[in-house]
């Protein structure tokens, strides 16, 4: 069952991150997570070490009958910092969502019942996985990357809710938590997903639209990690303008929602894997 409140547990946190750092090292991505304190920890993902780290071969791996669990080529990051890691009370795991893994695998184009709860499962797969690996009294908070939700032709209400209702009773049942992420701007739909964590692209007018919405889901003691800054800046752009613009919508932000601003976390809107370290330095200090 769950240990503590989610918001209690991300409180000392100010930065989200989305999972893939700009390292082909495992050693150096994890020293880097670790060394940033006020980042809420995670395991890193690094497709500059293998193609196959990113969240979709990993998934499609998984789909296959006698899967037994990531290996060190497709989630080294993982593998090291479960290894580095002293108790901690509180980890963001990230795996591929079930709907956008309809689009993007090899095999699945079309939505389906059929298919949507076999993606369900390889999700399952993979959470229950991660889970065994970590210990039980560090609470996870398991992200679920979603680019398509707001894609009416994998938009299937019905299925989808009880596709995560599914996750949500599984995994709540072993201190973990349920995320998602949908690389792009906030979506009504979203709402509708039993989740107590949403990463979005920062948006004043959907934020403005959205704001009841909002304001009910963080009483409610959800989590919002908008994307202030992208996850890889424009070639030529400046850094130190690009981040104090994101740091001044931040605030805007958590001034708006003032009874709820230890529940706001500053993001990317994206992971940084084309990014470089100058970047990371200027966003994370």
């Amino acid at each position: 069952m769950l240990s503590f409140p989610l918001k209690s547990l991300v409180k000392p946190y100010s930065f989200f991150c989305v999972g893939s750092l700009p390292f082909a090292q495992a050693e150096r991505a994890c020293e880097f997570v670790l060394s940033h304190e006020s980042i809420l920890p995670f395991w890193p993902e690094l497709p500059k070490a293998s193609p196959h780290q990113f969240m979709l071969s990993r998934s499609e791996r998984a789909s296959e009958p006698g899967w037994r669990g990531y290996t060190k080529e497709e989630a080294s990051g993982f593998f090291e910092f479960v290894g580095k890691m002293e108790t901690l009370p509180v980890l963001k795991c990230q795996l591929m969502g079930p709907v956008s893994y309809l689009k993007y695998s090899s095999d699945n184009v079309i939505f389906s019942s059929e298919l949507f709860q076999r993606a369900v499962q390889i999700a399952w797969r993979q959470m229950h996985w991660q889970r065994q690996q970590i210990p039980m009294n560090t609470c996870i908070i398991f992200v679920l990357d979603e680019p398509v939700i707001g894609n009416d032709a994998y938009w299937h209400r019905d299925e989808v809710f009880e596709g995560y209702s599914y996750l949500y009773a599984r995994i709540s049942e072993l201190n973990s938590y349920i995320g998602v992420h949908i690389c792009g701007k906030l979506s009504e739909k979203v709402f509708d997903l039993p989740v107590q964590l949403i990463s979005y692209t920062h948006n004043d007018l959907c934020e403005t639209s959205l704001q009841s919405r909002l304001k009910r889901f963080l009483s409610d003691g959800g989590i919002i990690a908008p994307g202030f800054v992208p996850g890889v800046p424009p070639e030529g752009a400046d850094m130190e303008a690009l981040v104090q613009k994101g740091r001044d919508e931040y605030e805007r932000l958590k001034e708006a929602f003032s009874h709820y601003a230890s529940q706001l976390l500053f993001a990317a809107d994206c992971g940084h894997f084309g990014a470089d370290e100058g970047w990371l330095k200027a966003i994370y200090g």
